[in-house]
């Protein structure tokens, strides 16, 4: 970033360097909001280094409480880093449901969180 300050007919420029870092370990976050309707954000990292950049082979998926799988929103090999899904649940009933979300990058890592979607 290059910022120039001027004051009292003097300027001087600045430079400064920022590095964003990749997150350290592996996350899933609560969606919001919750309780939703019909849409809701589910955010995750997927941790790395500064110097490993290598991908991850990541599956977000949605189920029913019964675990039936409803949908499967993320099926990919992602780079390490910070990330957003939004769930669009127009078609769905109210109800508790349950979402996983699935990295593997050497030992396979799994995290579950519940949601709720309210239908007006």
């Amino acid at each position: 970033m290059k910022f120039q300050i001027t004051s009292n007919n003097q300027t001087w420029n600045k430079e400064i360097k920022i590095s964003i870092l990749p997150p350290e370990k592996f996350e899933l976050n609560q969606n919001y909001p919750n309780p939703f309707n019909p849409s809701t954000i589910i955010s995750y990292t997927i941790p790395g280094s500064s110097s490993d950049f290598t991908l991850s082979k990541v599956t977000l998926k949605i189920y029913g409480l019964l675990g039936q799988e409803i949908e499967t929103l993320v099926d990919e090999a992602l780079k390490p880093g910070f990330y957003k899904t939004e769930w669009n649940a127009s078609n769905y009933s109210s109800g508790m449901y349950v979402y996983q979300i699935s990295m593997k990058k050497g030992d396979k890592t799994d995290f579950l969180r519940k949601m709720m979607l309210l239908v007006r």
